[in-house]
């Protein structure tokens, strides 16, 4: 049993009135992800993620990323709608790992999945600089010009891994 836990900020408040639209004040989201699909154990001492649970991991955090850095997820399947879901004060561009607890286990399947959802989580961007690392000051050379992240502005996530014995293991 493997899991990756991902914890944004402290509380969700939900407002709204008899009509058909919630509007909610988020303050925080919690995910708790299992894995994404992964070699059998039985083949193999160190079973690692498959480029279906690369993928799985990536459409969830895709989805995770429009619905509370974007706002975009609207949903309409039951009688009300979502009107916003942006998290209060995340960095939606820039990743801040100061607004961000990634935990998972020490198996590679783990925490390769968690690293292909925060992939989707926070894709690169071109001068997306975080305040917390600096900001743009720190991506400028003295002689004015300006330096991005490789891969096209890929984000650097912190992600915690835990041994099953660690007493602050996720299990």
């Amino acid at each position: 049993m493997s899991t990756l836990a991902l914890v944004i900020g402290l509380a969700v408040l939900v407002s709204g009135s008899s009509a058909q639209v919630v509007v909610e004040d988020i303050w925080s989201a919690v995910a708790y992800i299992y894995h994404g699909e992964h070699t059998p154990s039985e083949d193999s001492d160190s079973p690692s993620l498959t480029p279906l649970g690369a993928q799985q991991m990536y459409a969830q955090g895709t989805r995770f990323r429009a619905r509370y850095l974007e706002g975009s997820d609207v949903t309409s399947d039951r009688d009300e709608s979502t009107a916003t879901g942006i998290i209060e004060g995340i960095a939606a561009m820039a990743i801040d790992n100061t607004q961000l607890s990634v935990t998972t286990t020490g198996d590679q399947y783990t925490s390769a999945g968690a690293l292909s959802f925060l992939q989707a989580l926070y894709p690169p961007i071109t001068e997306a600089f975080s305040r917390n690392a600096g900001g743009l000051e720190a991506a400028m050379l003295a002689n004015g010009s300006l330096i991005n992240y490789p891969l096209g502005g890929y984000q650097y996530p912190d992600i915690r891994v835990l041994s099953v014995l660690d007493p602050n293991s996720i299990w």
